[in-house]
């Protein structure tokens, strides 16, 4: 799990406008609206203000505070889709997870979370030190991120699952299936349908059986006074998933 997060602290504005991340709490801190105490931000005060008078609620970080976070690199997976994974192959705190292709480690500090161990494989040097950084942040003790290809080099063994966010999935399906458990799952995570379509033939043969393939679309909506109306700046696509299983 997420232990020893560097961010100690959350500010958000009273107005709901503004969110400061606090990594001491022995210093006073600067925000626009004035400087807040450190004695206040070791208090458990709902609410503090600053010298001049402006409330702030103050929390403790949650890992959807953390992951606004983090250092960006490549494109991440969405939360909508991380909760999809999560959600279907019932993970939980007893886990042993690989994730390959961990770009920025939004994927792996999720697992995390949840899971006993995650071991992260990654074959790009700046994603890899982008990856670290994040690891950081959240203090994620539990999770290990190899620099290596995982179709070559993963040697776990006994997995609850395997999370793949790779141009060429296929290629890891004769360690995944050596890999995983029996009755354990594979989730391949792939922007392009004919990618998928690729992967799900590379499955013929083996013990990994492909269960559904998913893409997730995501619609948020502006409800305000008399506004109610889809946001007009909207991402809704993001990627196919297909969810397999070693059976």
């Amino acid at each position: 799990m997420v232990k020893d997060k560097s961010v100690k602290k959350i500010l958000i504005s009273a107005k709901g406008k503004k969110k400061y991340y606090v990594t001491q709490l022995n210093e006073d801190f600067i925000t626009t609206e004035g400087v807040v105490k450190s004695l206040d931000l070791s208090s458990e005060k709902e609410f503090i203000e600053t010298d001049k008078g402006n409330k702030f609620h103050l929390i403790n970080p949650s890992i959807i505070d953390l992951m606004e976070k983090l250092n960006r690199g490549p494109q991440i997976i969405q939360p909508k889709d991380i909760g999809l994974i999560m959600s279907k192959t019932g993970i939980n705190k007893n886990s042993l997870v690989v994730d390959a292709g961990v770009g920025s480690g939004t994927l792996s500090l999720a697992l995390a979370n949840i899971c006993k161990q995650v071991t992260a494989y990654e074959i790009n040097n700046k994603h890899l030190n982008i990856a670290q950084k994040n690891k950081e942040l959240f203090g994620a003790e539990n999770l290990e991120i190899k620099k290596g290809d995982v179709a070559e080099e993963m040697t776990e063994t006994n997995l609850d699952l395997i999370t793949l966010d790779l141009p060429h999935p296929w290629e890891v399906v004769p360690k995944a299936e050596l890999a995983l458990k029996l009755g354990s799952y594979l989730v391949v995570y792939l922007p392009n349908i004919l990618q998928m379509k690729k992967f799900v033939e590379s499955l013929k043969g083996s013990k990994i059986k492909l269960l559904e393939v998913i893409e997730l679309i995501e619609r948020k909506w502006k409800v305000e006074e008399r506004i109610v109306r889809p946001e007009t700046a909207e991402l809704s696509h993001t990627a196919f998933m297909a969810f397999c299983r070693k059976m």
